[in-house]
């Protein structure tokens, strides 16, 4: 969350604003959705979708998604051929996920039903022709079958192949106003269930459309919605207990579900939360826009068209995440985690808890200047404010970073890391440093 939190948060001169008709189109029992409105964007292709685009499709292109099952290269490689998505209002709906257990007593994905709801029918022939430059690329006519059929006074095309588990199905075609295109068994007919209703009136969404309303959804260019009772009841069957575990370290128990937005204004980026709950839902800002006494001190320079200021306290954020993790591994897998991290720390003389994490402060600032020489706004500045010693953190930072640059000369990896006069980490291969004063 926080991280598309950011990348929205740094994106430049953000103008649109999510339809109504895209939050009345997600079902009401969605598990998750991501709701995008990023056509105010004045740059092609510097949009956060955009730039994960790319990076996908370059590590396919160089063979790095070979490694992965079908199923997930698959999926990697449909979005990375499929940039538009950046460019147009759409949402991403998760409305099942199932798990299955290994024979070793490990789980793998067994079944998904995933959709793309677009909003814009204008574009419809633009999404067309993606699509069929993916299916020129992945298809062979020895394994996969393209179907055309007709449901409802629509054309619906169906690609299915004999490399592909039985579930993964691929299903697109123009539904009411806009354009679906949907991965898993019976997703298709679902999501197209619910943007026929939503054209008509007679969807609201549910708990999406709940904090829409609250949140004065008219403002808002990225929307994010997780259903925690859907996922648990969807996962619990084969992993148990886990899904609930998991929520409650992460800090998720008191809330049936969330739903999180990016509210863009002239220059400063919002951040805000719903969490619903069985006694009332709770509105939370997370972000606001900074004080005088901030703007005054320098804080935000003049220079940066877009800022926002964060109200987030790493050490639990990374303490949570980190506990959240070793539940998902084995007793014998976190024993070997938690040993080698000690280790680490032992030989460094340093805890990474009390040396770094304890020192930082609740305020994270992200801004747009100096501007990047191409308008990518997930190239930004961000300061993490600290409340504790500056000379304990810089330390901190400097022998974890010595230490990943004796590692990479050990394996002659290639990269760069050096440390400059000034104290700066420079990133390997990459622009902008990381500042540790």
């Amino acid at each position: 969350m926080i991280a598309l939190a950011t990348m929205s948060a740094i994106h430049p001169n953000l103008a649109a604003a999510i339809d109504s008709r895209l939050i009345a189109a997600v079902p009401a029992d969605a598990i998750a959705a991501i709701l995008v409105d990023d056509t105010g964007s004045p740059s092609e292709g510097s949009s956060p979708l955009d730039i994960t685009a790319r990076i996908v499709g370059y590590a396919s292109r160089v063979g790095l998604l070979s490694a992965l099952p079908d199923t997930e290269s698959l999926m990697l490689d449909a979005f990375a051929t499929l940039p538009a998505l950046a460019r147009r209002p759409f949402a991403i709906v998760l409305t099942d996920i199932q798990a299955r257990t290994l024979a070793g007593r490990g789980r793998r994905l067994a079944s998904v039903q995933l959709g793309l709801i677009f909003a814009d029918r204008d574009q419809n022939q633009a999404i067309a022709r993606a699509i069929q430059r993916f299916l020129n690329r992945y298809t062979a006519s020895e394994t996969e079958t393209i179907q055309r059929t007709q449901a409802d006074g629509r054309t619906v095309h169906r690609l299915t192949s004999t490399r592909w588990p039985a579930w993964v199905v691929i299903e697109w075609g123009p539904v009411a106003n806009g354009y679906l295109i949907a991965l898993g068994s019976g997703a298709f007919q679902r999501l197209a269930r619910g943007m026929t209703d939503a054209e008509s009136g007679r969807r609201n969404g549910g708990q999406l459309a709940e904090a829409y309303k609250m949140l004065g959804g008219t403002d808002a260019t990225w929307m994010w919605h997780v259903d925690f009772r859907q996922l648990v009841r969807a996962l619990s069957p084969t992993m148990g207990t886990l899904p609930e575990r998991v929520l409650d370290t992460l800090g998720y128990a008191d809330s049936n579900a969330r739903t999180w937005a990016v509210m863009a204004g002239q220059r400063v980026v919002r951040f805000e939360c719903i969490q619903h709950r069985d006694h009332g839902n709770r509105h939370i800002r997370l972000a606001a826009p900074a004080s005088a006494d901030e703007i005054a001190e320098g804080l935000i320079p003049e220079q940066a068209d877009t800022y926002t200021v964060l109200n987030w306290n790493p050490r639990e954020f990374l303490t949570r995440v980190r506990d959240a993790y070793l539940q998902t591994r084995s007793p014998a897998n976190q024993r070997r985690i938690r040993a080698a991290w000690s280790q680490i720390e032992h030989d460094l003389g340093i805890s990474v808890e009390r040396d770094l994490l304890n020192q930082l402060g609740h305020e994270v600032v992200a801004h747009t200047a100096p501007k990047h020489p191409l308008g990518i706004g997930l190239l930004c500045t961000v300061q993490i404010s600290i409340t504790g010693s500056t000379r304990l953190v810089r330390s901190t930072i400097d022998k974890l970073f010595a230490k990943w640059k004796r590692d990479q000369q050990l394996r002659n990896s290639g990269l760069t890391i050096r440390k400059t006069d000034d104290g700066l980490w420079p990133r390997p291969r990459g622009p902008g440093p990381v500042d540790c004063h």
